[in-house]
């Protein structure tokens, strides 16, 4: 018997904040800010922070507004939009940078960091600096010096794991990004993406409210038949 489980492949996870490098800053008043963390967040604290000191600095020229919480959108959704142009400034992980320029995600693959320390050297890199400006020039969008260190990213099951076999049918919920598939298709196990998920949450939630609202009329439905006798 196979279960889900609250799954990220082992590694280390980096987020990056990125804005839009266009000549059309000089015509904006207001820039937008898309990403993933809840308002109760130092992530959204920090982007509220950022924006008031770019609008003091700018003399009130320019504004950034924040959106929380996937207000527009998942992380595939905020990548495509910050491509677009729709969206100025996003956080992000390197492993949906690496939909665009497969090398930067290098450090979100299992294994490839040993620790903080290695993860502090290497993002201090000239190899990273050296990936994000290519990244920047196939993108146009510029990388901003402003990585987090996640921990480690561990299989979180309801089953013990001790060797690569132990993941063989294992239903896995990952991220929608090449460096999370990876592992869990390696060893065997039944991938579930996040958008699978969230679509079949979605299709249940759906026929639990319709046979709650059919259950919820048809009493109503009774009373009414009992007051009118």
């Amino acid at each position: 018997m196979t279960h889900i489980g609250n799954v990220k492949t082992i590694g280390f996870g980096i987020a990056v904040a990125f804005t839009s490098m266009t000549t059309e800053l000089s015509a904006q008043e207001v820039l937008k800010w898309g990403h993933v963390y809840e308002t109760a967040t130092p992530y959204h604290a920090a982007a509220v922070a950022a924006g008031e000191a770019f609008e003091e600095a700018t003399q009130g020229r320019y504004t950034i507004e924040v959106f929380p919480a996937s207000q527009l959108g998942k992380e595939v959704a905020l990548n495509e939009s910050l491509a677009l142009g729709t969206v100025d400034i996003i956080y992000t992980g390197l492993a949906f940078l690496g939909q665009s320029y497969p090398p930067i995600a290098i450090s979100d693959y299992p294994f490839v960091l040993e620790g903080f320390d290695h993860w502090q050297a290497y993002s201090e890199s000239d190899l990273f600096a050296e990936m994000s400006a290519e990244y920047a020039n196939i993108t146009g969008n510029h990388v901003v010096p402003a990585l987090t260190y996640y921990g480690a990213r561990h299989v979180t099951s309801n089953k013990p794991i001790l060797q690569p076999s132990d993941m063989e049918g294992l239903k896995i919920r990952v991220p929608n990004a090449p460096s999370y598939l990876m592992f869990p298709e390696a060893t065997g196990a039944n991938l579930w993406p996040l958008l699978k998920c969230i679509l079949l949450s979605n299709k249940v939630w759906s026929t639990h409210k319709k046979t709650h609202c059919q259950r919820f009329s048809s009493k109503g439905s009774m009373k009414s038949n009992q007051t009118s006798t």
